[in-house]
């Protein structure tokens, strides 16, 4: 009986590692700019996503990322995935170059902008030479910025938006 169980236990472990298991279609590094496309094994469809900086292969490290997605044509969302602790009710700042910063609630470890200040966003980043993003960490607020070029962002935004084209991956469904 108690073997039935262990048998049963890793064979339901296995179908829930085969459940989330996914593969890559796609990945391409633009300097500090990755873009990768991947489907799960069973589940939805080709997801595809532009991020900087590379992330880091050691699950330690604390590394925020930024996150541009296309959501609809020519329609976008800028995410910060924020992976340190921050101190509450602290916002995210997010500025390119000299051009006004661009201010957003941490929510849920992320902070997300869309509309037409994401659209501002992605235009600055498309002729800038600095992104930078801060967050202030807890206990104490200390604040923990993370540069990132955006020169190679324009190559990697152009594969990343013909991708999503030609795998049919836009909400509204325009290529």
């Amino acid at each position: 009986m108690i073997r039935a169980l262990s048998l049963a236990a890793h064979l339901g472990l296995a179908a829930a590692a085969l459940a989330v298991s996914a593969y890559v279609l796609y990945y391409r590094v633009w300097d500090a700019w990755t873009v990768t496309c991947w489907r799960a094994m069973l589940g939805p469809p080709t997801t595809c996503h532009l991020s900087a900086p590379c992330e880091s292969v050691d699950p330690a490290a604390r590394q925020n990322l930024i996150v541009v997605a296309e959501i609809a044509s020519d329609a976008f969302r800028v995410t910060v995935e924020v992976r340190d602790l921050t101190q509450p009710v602290m916002p995210l700042f997010l500025r390119v170059d000299n051009h006004e910063a661009h201010q957003v609630p941490v929510a849920r470890r992320e902070g997300i902008w869309t509309g037409a200040e994401a659209a501002t966003i992605v235009d600055e980043m498309l002729g800038g030479q600095l992104l930078v993003y801060r967050v202030f960490t807890a206990p104490d607020g200390t604040p923990r910025d993370t540069e990132v070029s955006p020169a190679a962002f324009a190559p990697a935004l152009e594969a990343y938006r013909r991708l999503l084209r030609d795998n049919g991956l836009l909400a509204d469904g325009r290529r």
